[in-house]
């Protein structure tokens, strides 16, 4: 019986020590899984992860996935730090756009200065038609050889100015077909076309606006402004005057006012005008080509003939003479077999002399369209001449069949480069004293000069 007792008290002895092991075993298992769960919790796990490690049995597999949750664990932290490290990245991906932001500022500070849109008070101003950026008018005038320095001095708005090419400056001409853009007038500094050769009537428009400025868009009742474009025969400078949207050349010691221009389009090729200017232009070279093919005779010798009319001219004579000399000087010829004829040589009528009229761009010009005609029997002033159809660049007055003529420049409209006035024989059937002319200097067919004055002449003949 005591030995009995003895294995009792040891077995009880034992149970007691294993249960105690279990419980320590447990313990440590579910503070491992514990800190698991805390692991994870604070790397952001999930909470299934945690519930599976309080409701599996505490064996060692489940020691194991234990581990194995505790690395998940790791991963999501790690993942955790991916995701704060996105976050940093994010950060800097926040930066890059204030920087970008701050780029803007920084454009705008390497652009031009802003202005409105020309409203014809406000200057400077910019042009939404040309993109042209316009100064204020000068406030005085200002020699010519004085004008591209005054425009290169201007600090105005903060632009760098330049004086502007005829091209630009006819940008500010409105209501005048011919001088506005793309109008017929030649006159154009890129197209090379700079010569007086092609200043035609249409480099102007005939109604007069002194004190209205209808001819600019800023309103402008100064007649004359400068450009920088020379004429090709002399340094004479180009420019508008818009009291009649006139395009001309004047001597740059002479005054005038000027506005200073910014063409950014300069730098980058300037297209648009470009082909605005190039389908313009077309059209003048066409019109030219129509009219009259270049009616300007290429003679080199005399006596030369005009293909056109069949007429064969001689040289201008020498010297100026009365009327009743000139009609000798032409007999004469023909006594003298001048060119190999012996006849047939006469002072031309007004018919003949005005088919030598041609316009400055060598067309044909208005005036070579008058009525005054000896083959139609229209010889007096009344009822054949007008300003409008006798004259290039006159105004008609309202009141009187007069005209006034306001050009102050010798132009050649002749097909033989003459600058003066010539005879005919014709004689005003209102008055025999005052013979008909042309005076070529300004494309005019005229009748105020009487026999005794002295003009020049040259003679005709047919060719056969």
């Amino acid at each position: 019986m005591k030995k009995l007792c003895m294995i009792f008290a040891i077995l009880s002895l034992f149970v007691f020590v294993s249960c105690g092991d279990s419980k320590k075993e447990n313990k440590d298992e579910t503070t491992d899984s514990s800190d698991t769960v805390n692991d994870e919790d604070s790397d952001a796990a999930d909470t299934d992860s945690s519930d599976t490690g309080h409701n599996e049995k505490p064996d060692s597999d489940s020691g194991d996935s234990g581990d194995s949750q505790s690395d998940s664990g790791d991963s999501q932290s790690d993942s955790g730090d991916s995701q704060s490290d996105s976050g940093d990245s994010q950060s800097d991906s926040g930066d890059s756009q204030p920087d970008g932001g701050d780029s803007q500022p920084d454009e705008d500070a390497d652009t031009a200065p802003a202005v409105p849109e020309c409203n014809g008070i406000n200057f400077p101003c910019k042009d939404s038609v040309t993109g042209y950026i316009w100064s204020s008018k000068s406030k005085g005038d200002i020699k010519g050889q004085n004008a591209e320095e005054y425009c290169e001095d201007s600090t105005e708005g903060g632009f760098s100015w330049k004086l502007p090419t005829i091209d630009e400056l006819r940008t500010l001409i409105k209501g005048c077909d011919g001088t506005k853009t793309n109008g017929d007038c030649a006159i154009s500094e890129k197209n090379g076309k700079l010569s007086q050769d092609f200043w035609s009537s249409k480099c102007y428009c005939s109604e007069d606006s002194f004190d209205e400025g209808l001819y600019s868009i800023f309103g402008d009742l100064e007649n004359w402004f400068w450009s920088s474009s020379l004429r090709t025969e002399d340094s004479s400078m180009w420019g508008v005057d818009f009291h009649q949207a006139r395009i001309t050349a004047e001597d740059p010691a002479t005054k005038a006012y000027v506005r200073c221009v910014v063409n950014d389009d300069e730098d980058n090729g300037d297209t648009q005008p470009d082909a605005d200017t190039d389908s313009g232009d077309s059209q003048p070279d066409e019109d030219a080509d129509t009219d009259s093919g270049d009616t300007r005779l290429d003679c080199t010798s005399f006596p030369c003939i005009d293909s056109s009319t069949g007429y064969l001219w001689s040289e201008k004579m020498e010297g100026s003479t009365t009327w009743e000399q000139a009609k000798l000087g032409c007999s004469n010829l023909n006594s003298s077999n001048y060119g190999g004829f012996n006849s047939g040589w006469h002072l031309p009528n007004i018919d003949e002399l005005k088919t030598l009229l041609t316009s400055a761009s060598g067309g044909t010009p208005r005036s070579a369209n008058c009525q005054v005609s000896e083959a139609n029997n229209c010889l007096d002033v009344e009822s054949c001449w007008t300003c409008a159809t006798c004259t290039e660049q006159g105004i008609q007055k309202s009141d009187s069949i007069y005209c006034s003529n306001v050009n102050t420049e010798c132009n050649d409209f002749s097909k033989l480069s003459d600058n003066d006035w010539f005879w005919s024989s014709s004689l005003r059937s209102d008055d025999s004293d005052l013979p008909w002319f042309v005076n070529f200097c300004w494309g005019e067919v005229r009748y105020h000069m009487h026999k005794n004055s002295l003009g020049s002449f040259r003679c005709v003949r047919k060719a056969e």
